[in-house]
């Protein structure tokens, strides 16, 4: 016979009286070499069975041909042996004769219902997989599994446990610190989203002195340190600070709130001696407010306007401008750089903070080699409504050969889980990233207006690698050599989402985005009017998907990876931009935007906070918009009454007229707003309406106010469901 055999049996000690034990062999003679097969040796009492070089039972492909002999040799081990005897059993079976009946055997016990396929005997595999990732699963080779507990690496689904791994069958993890060494903020843990370290409240409106100072000598100080380092102040006091300039360097004392008279009146000449205004490791009980802070210089640190270490104070209607942040040099030889210490954040810097930023002007500040306007490095600061404008970051170079190239004009986010929302970043300039350098961490990149930036490498707009949230923007006519809108480069992760991306322009590729290697997500983007295409793609990112294009030049999208873009929902239409020549990028009436954007993971509000999705088809089911706006018929936003009778509202874009309709809530589910107050308008064109009725005890009235656009009334708003509200009546 010729082919292949299996062997299948084992060897045992049947004495264990105390033998010296035995040694066995399985040979193959072919006429010519004696080849071994398997052997083993077994002390007294032991037993083998045979096995393949994997531990597998029996030899299941033995090759064999004519005149060959298979030999089966026991012997005795060592000099005595007068205890040792031996059982022993061996089967052998052709393996590869064709099969021509069923049921066979195909000699694999690690298989049943064997039958005959093709001439092949084959069988089923049992199945040995209990879902458990901390065990190993095998067959036992007699019918039945093994399920052996195993050590490997593993994810508990606890985000509150760290270096989880196997262990006894189970996956185990070691409780995760959510201590961030900030005082100010009040640490926990949430099973689902990981460490939380939300901000602690501050005690309310300061409840102490109010200490007076005026440069010409009429209050308590004259000088505004002098006033903060009085042993006096303490917190929860105010330092009032009247309209002049003062030259001094300011190291703001905790729990104290700082207040000038109004940037436009009150200044703080840092005199170019370091920075201007100093923070450290101080609550949201501290406060620095309503002063022009100037003329900081800083060589081989940061922040020579505001800096912020630690803590989370609150920094708010300020004028922070003309300050630099300068790089020191060492020694330098050819490419290496000794005693290199760059400067950062010329404007502001914020480090391992959770301090609030709003409402400043931060202009014409420059750094040297990062963060112009600002600098943040970890933490997680709220950056929200400020204008950040004008900013530059220059290189770093001297003569020793030492060079550090300059990115991020206006903002700076490094390694950190900053929100930076509804703010106006304009006109600032560096190398890469003209507007926004995002690297590492997990910001919050929304609402903001991202215009006119410049960089002469990559990201005019904003240059990121990290695991951002970049929704709702309107990023609009930057520039850049690479990537005018958004570079997307090796190793990011972002997620680019329900942005308008108009107007940007690169000198080569990626006139809106560039993704070079990117792993970023791109959805719900409107790109309109590019020039250097829409997006180029030159390696596969993440995904491209229910995106629109249009007027991009040269193409929509192109790039080694442009194929993308041909799919998954995205759309090469006329968005139908209501007025993008004059600034205006909402939606008009019947954009194929509209309703037609992925749900998924979309943000839950637009650019100018309406919520998201609405019924914009009016199809009775409300669907997310592409692009950073959600078409709402020129809903008004931000009703709020400022006192007892004035109620005001945002304006609505080219709205000329308001109607305001009012309703009884004890009526309101039956006859919604029934009426219209324009008979008590004394201007339907302002944005205030004067309330004279008193309603009785007990009575309410519910408001909405509608804009009148071209002529035409629009939405009177959306219920909870994303579904426009029905009107009972119309002001004439």
């Amino acid at each position: 016979m010729s082919g292949t055999v299996r062997i299948t049996g084992g060897v045992n000690d049947l004495d264990n009286s105390g033998g010296n034990g035995i040694l066995w062999f399985i040979d193959r003679y072919d006429g010519v070499t004696n080849t071994t097969l398997a052997f083993g040796s077994i002390r007294e009492g032991g037993s083998q069975n045979f096995q393949d070089g994997t531990g597998g039972a029996g030899l299941a492909g033995v090759p064999v041909g004519e005149g060959n002999v298979l030999y089966f040799v026991v012997d005795p081990s060592g000099g005595s042996h007068g205890y040792d005897s031996t059982g022993m059993s061996v089967v052998i079976r052709p393996k590869d004769i064709p099969c021509t009946q069923s049921p066979c055997d195909d000699f694999n016990a690690c298989t049943h219902s064997d039958t005959c396929v093709g001439g092949v005997c084959t069988g089923t595999s049992y199945s040995c997989q209990d879902g458990n990732v901390c065990t190993t699963d095998a067959c036992d080779g007699a019918g039945g599994c093994n399920f052996t507990n195993n050590t490997v690496g593993c994810d508990d689904g606890n985000a509150c446990t760290v270096f989880d791994r196997c262990s006894g069958g189970a996956c185990q993890g070691s409780p995760a610190s959510c201590d961030d060494g900030n005082a100010c903020t009040l640490d926990s843990c949430d099973a689902l989203k990981g460490c939380v370290h939300a901000v602690a409240t501050a005690p309310g409106p300061a409840t102490g002195r109010t200490i007076t100072v005026d440069d010409d000598g009429s209050a308590l100080f004259r000088s505004i340190q002098t006033a903060i380092d009085d042993p006096g102040t303490a917190a929860g006091d105010v330092v009032s600070v009247a309209p002049g300039t003062y030259f001094e360097n300011l190291l703001v004392k905790c729990g104290v709130s700082v207040v000038g008279a109004g940037y436009e009146t009150t200044i703080v000449d840092g005199g170019g001696r370091g920075a201007v205004a100093r923070i450290a490791d101080c609550c949201s009980d501290t406060r620095l407010q309503g002063f022009t802070l100037t003329n900081g210089l800083v060589s081989g640190e940061y922040g020579a306007g505001v800096r912020v270490v630690g803590g989370a104070p609150i920094i708010t209607f300020n004028l922070i401008t003309g300050n630099r942040a300068e790089a020191t040099f060492g020694a330098g030889y050819y490419s290496y750089c000794y005693g290199f210490n760059p400067g950062a954040g010329g404007g502001v810097a914020l480090v391992n903070s959770q301090a609030t930023l709003s409402q400043n002007r931060i202009t014409n500040n420059s750094s040297q080699p990062e963060g112009g306007g600002m600098w943040v490095f970890r933490g997680s600061p709220v950056i929200t409504r400020n204008f950040i404008t004008g900013n530059q970051a220059v290189a770093a170079a001297s003569y020793g050969g030492c060079y550090a190239p300059d990115s991020a004009g206006g903002v700076s986010v490094l390694d950190s889980s900053a929100t930076v929302s509804e703010n106006v970043i304009a006109d600032n300039t560096a190398r890469d990233g003209g507007g926004l350098g995002i690297a590492g961490g997990s910001p919050l990149v929304t609402r903001n207006e991202i215009s006119g930036n410049e960089a002469r490498h990559l990201g005019g707009g904003i240059d990121v690698n990290s695991d951002a949230m970049v929704a709702n923007n309107l990023i609009l006519g930057n520039s850049a050599f690479w990537g005018g809108g958004v570079a997307s480069s090796s190793g990011d992760r972002s997620s680019i989402s329900n942005n308008t991306i108009a107007g940007n322009l690169a000198g080569n590729v990626g006139g809106g985005v560039l993704l070079d290697g990117s792993q970023a997500t791109l959805v719900n983007n409107v790109l309109y009017g590019n020039q250097g295409s829409g997006i180029t793609v030159e390696q596969p990112p993440a995904e491209i998907a229910s995106n629109i294009f249009f007027r991009n030049s040269p193409d929509a999208c192109q790039g080694s990876a442009s194929l993308l873009c041909s799919g998954s929902g995205n759309l090469a239409a006329d968005p139908l931009l209501v007025n993008p020549s004059k600034g205006d990028y909402r939606l008009g009436s019947g954009s194929p935007a509209i309703d037609s954007g992925r749900a998924e993971g979309a943000p839950t509000v637009d650019f100018r906070g309406q919520w998201r999705p609405l019924d914009g088809d009016l199809d009775g089911v409300s669907g997310v918009d592409r692009g950073a706006y959600e078409y709402d018929r020129d809903d008004v936003l931000g009703l709020r009454f400022v006192n007892d009778t004035l109620l005001n509202w945002d304006a609505a874009p080219g709205a000329t007229t308001y109607h305001v309709y009012s309703g009884f809530l004890a009526t309101l589910l039956r006859a919604g707003l029934d009426t219209c107050r324009d008979g008590e308008d004394a201007d339907l064109s302002d944005l205030a309406f004067t309330e004279t009725r008193i309603p009785t005890a007990g009575e309410g009235l519910a408001y909405v106010v509608t804009a009148v656009v071209g002529g035409v009334e629009g939405s009177p708003g959306w219920n909870s469901l994303g579904l426009e509200r029905p009107q009972s009546i119309h002001c004439p």
